[in-house]
């Protein structure tokens, strides 16, 4: 996923940095990516300043499928990939006690591609008529809030996590204070939780 929307040195929004060419090993046009980073619905730029602040996510979404649209001429496959949350999506998992969760309705993504690869949503599942998809992440949300505060304590330790058929059940914070593993760990300065150095 591309992680911001840049301009150019003139200022322009940079659009192509969001069209990705998926090609085969031989280098065979196969299909088209849409990347869309995490932007506010209200934060998206203006394309157009004609365009009412509200509208510009949509604007903004349909320029980019206009333009592959113009392209693809032997109409291969077009995934839209958007880091977000839409209107009726299962958060079960999700802690959106930070402030909350702003959602988008589906009709703003646009007209024009074939399957929308949705990203923010932890939680694995299909919606709007099976072409948009939340993969879900194996870690809950609320779990990141647990490490952070078990690093700032400073004592070594993992993740253990619980499994339940394809969908994680639970996850904790270990502590390794008294064990070989963390003298090892201090003694190589390593810290931090389960790939999350300090």
């Amino acid at each position: 996923m591309v992680g911001s929307i840049r301009r150019d040195e003139a200022g322009q929004v940079d659009l192509e940095r969001h069209i990705v060419e998926v090609k085969n090993g031989c280098g065979e046009l196969k299909g088209y990516v849409i990347a869309l980073p995490h932007v506010y619905p209200q934060n998206f730029p203006a394309l157009d300043e004609e365009v009412p602040r509200e509208e510009r996510q949509y604007h903004f979404i349909q320029t980019l499928l206009n333009r592959v649209k113009e392209r693809n001429q032997r109409n291969l496959p077009v995934v839209l990939m958007a880091h977000l949350a839409l209107t009726g999506s299962d958060i079960t998992g999700q802690d959106d006690g930070r402030g909350g969760m702003e959602y988008t309705d589906i009709r703003l993504m646009g007209e024009g591609y074939d399957y929308l690869a949705l990203g923010h949503i932890h939680f694995p599942q299909t919606l709007s008529g099976g072409r948009a998809r939340y993969c879900g992440s194996p870690l809950p949300v609320r779990l990141r809030r647990e490490l952070r505060a078990f690093r700032q304590s400073g004592r070594t330790g993992c993740t253990r996590c619980y499994a339940r058929s394809a969908y994680l059940a639970g996850a904790e914070c270990v502590a390794l204070e008294g064990t070989a593993f963390a003298g090892r760990a201090a003694g190589r300065g390593i810290g931090g939780v389960a790939g999350h150095p300090r």
